[in-house]
């Protein structure tokens, strides 16, 4: 139960290339050299059809899963167990290659050994990425292919029927979503917090639209929340809060954003209320909106985080860009730690 021979060496050559990528040392390919002879078996093209309906899925497949292995030898076996799984290899490939590993040990041979994986930051942070335009396959394949390098814990939440897992790796979560009248990213973000692994230390939440320098974050400290500077304004005056941004005269069933804020901060639980009076100064003194489209919480803020955003989207649609500004005042009324574009 193995693929047919015309195509057992293009997908060995796949393995061997994308493995050949993860140990230091350089390796010169040289073109082989093509006869043109008589041909004694007629080319068969029905045997060699995976070629051009799989290869896609091969090249995926090399390209999320190889960084995951520790040794080159848990990499070499594992990626023919996944291929098997994936219905691409058969059952005796796998044996086969189980018994080539074993016949170089035998001869003595050692395996490359695979870079040490730095320490980053990123470890045991659960990353969540919004897709605030809807979900395309490339813009996932592009995201993918350069965050899983760094984090283990990722869900997206993608919009609907878009939510296809065909090209999406099976260990990552997938949540269908809506994206209508701006309320998907506090809905996203509560979720974000409250499906996390056991292990997760903190959660970095962001939309598709941004790339995230993850050696320039490293500076910030990960018991922080980190945000995008807020506005600061004056509780019930609307004139300020209108100036320069439109967002809040946004109108559906009847209710501007304006009136739906005030809304829910009337109806805040009493402790949440009394932070807003001691630490930040309301009504006085109150942040009232901001770029939403990035937000790193903590666990030890995780807490109250969820608590306002739950309270928010029970009260009513907010738009996400006052609705997660003021779960972040709330949560952390100083000593963030304030972002930059270009982070």
């Amino acid at each position: 139960k193995t693929v047919h021979k015309r195509v057992a060496d293009i997908w060995r050559s796949y393995i061997a290339q994308s493995l050949f990528y993860l140990i230091p040392d350089a390796c010169l390919m040289f073109t082989p050299p093509a006869v043109t002879g008589s041909i004694t078996e007629p080319p068969s093209y029905g045997d060699e059809l995976p070629l051009y309906t799989n290869s896609s899925h091969v090249a995926n497949l090399l390209k999320y899963h190889l960084m995951s292995f520790d040794t080159f030898e848990e990499a070499l076996l594992g990626i023919y167990e996944l291929m098997y799984q994936s219905q691409i290899l058969g059952k005796d490939d796998v044996a086969l290659v189980k018994y080539w590993i074993s016949d170089l040990k035998l001869v003595g041979y050692e395996f490359p050994k695979l870079p040490k994986k730095a320490n980053l930051w990123t470890k045991n942070v659960h990353l969540c990425i919004m897709f605030n335009w809807g979900s395309t396959e490339y813009r996932t394949r592009i995201l993918l292919s350069y965050y899983m390098r760094f984090f283990d814990s990722i869900t997206l939440f993608i919009e609907g029927e878009r939510a296809s897992r065909a090209y999406i790796p099976s260990h990552i979560q997938v949540f269908q979503v809506k994206t209508e009248n701006g309320i998907l990213q506090q809905k996203s973000l509560e979720l974000c917090i409250n499906e996390a692994a056991p292990n997760t230390v903190s959660h970095l939440y962001i939309a598709d639209d941004m790339f995230i320098n993850i050696t320039k974050m490293s500076q910030l400290s990960l018991s922080k929340i980190w945000y995008i500077p807020l506005s600061v304004h004056t509780f019930g005056d609307i004139s300020t809060f209108r100036d320069g941004w439109n967002w809040w005269d946004y109108s559906y069933d009847g209710l501007s954003q304006y009136e739906r804020f005030v809304m829910v901060v009337k109806r805040l639980p009493v402790d949440l209320k009394q932070v807003m009076i001691n630490k930040i100064g309301f009504p006085n003194r109150i942040h009232g909106h901001a770029v939403a489209d990035i937000v790193h919480v903590p666990n030890n803020y995780s807490g109250i985080m969820t608590k306002v955003l739950k309270h928010i989207n029970s009260v009513t649609e907010l738009f996400c860009e006052i609705a997660v500004p003021l779960a972040v005042d709330i949560a952390q009324p100083i000593g963030r730690e304030e972002m930059e574009e270009g982070n």
